[in-house]
């Protein structure tokens, strides 16, 4: 849980991961305990050890349209981070969640059982696999099919005939 002030808190119900190849998506459920004071942002960090691998920032909600501020009480909020990795990269990453202040830069603290913790969660760790390199060459050639296809319809416009 964090806590803002003695007027706001937000916890997470759970996390759906999903993965494509140079994103993993991390999809999270929050409620607000208390209606939000302030339009606080979010951030899925993906860390191999130190090392940050990828990630993305976002107000809650606001995939949405609904900013903390608009949640209710006991309300479930349904907030997907895409987060961009590198195509080269494998391995085991952890996934890192927090809240801060968008204004100021200042996280949020984790509290748990009354005592602040920290001021990120680690939610999972997920092994991520690379892209095999027939997928990277299929998709190479495919772009210079349609590049191919491009260039010949634009010669035959220029000699009258639209087709491909």
């Amino acid at each position: 849980m964090w806590k803002s002030s003695l007027r706001t808190s937000f916890c997470y119900g759970d996390i759906e991961v999903k993965q494509r190849p140079s994103q993993v998506t991390v999809v999270l459920y929050w409620e607000a305990l208390r209606q939000p004071d302030f339009d606080y942002s979010a951030f899925v960090h993906l860390m191999e050890g130190d090392r940050l691998i990828g990630q993305r920032d976002h107000p809650p909600g606001s995939t949405l349209s609904r900013p903390p501020v608009t949640w209710q009480a006991g309300e479930l909020i349904i907030d997907p981070h895409p987060v961009p990795i590198p195509l080269n990269f494998s391995g085991k990453v952890e996934i890192r969640v927090g809240i801060y202040n968008w204004m100021t830069g200042e996280r949020l603290p984790v509290i748990r059982e009354g005592q602040p913790v920290g001021d990120w969660i680690l939610l999972s760790e997920v092994l991520i696999n690379p892209i095999p390199r027939w997928l990277l060459w299929a998709a190479v050639l495919a772009a210079l099919a349609i590049l191919a296809c491009l260039g010949l319809w634009a010669v035959r416009k220029q000699r009258g005939r639209e087709d491909c």
